[in-house]
């Protein structure tokens, strides 16, 4: 989740990476990492443009898969409550 700042581009980065602990026989061989980096930029009119990847490596089979998200919220003011809708 990124939460930027009026007029300032915001950046993070996440990521975690699986691989076996007890492997059995049986199991297929896990060994993967998960990389999000991600870009959001808010506007004055409260309108956030997003950019990301959710990428992933299968270090088991060497390939990357890399797909790619561009999204834009508006936030809306209900009553005291702030609504993003996507």
């Amino acid at each position: 989740m990124v939460n930027p700042s009026v007029g300032e581009p915001t950046h993070r980065v996440f990521f975690n990476h699986v691989w076996p602990f007890a492997r059995e026989v049986h199991r297929t061989y896990v060994s993967s990492t998960f990389l999000q980096p991600v870009i959001a930029y808010a506007t004055k009119t409260e309108t956030t443009f997003t950019f990301n990847t959710e990428s992933s490596y299968d270090w088991h089979n060497d390939q990357w898969t890399v797909p790619i998200n561009i999204k834009r919220n508006e936030d809306q003011q209900v009553s005291p409550r702030i609504i993003v809708a996507i």
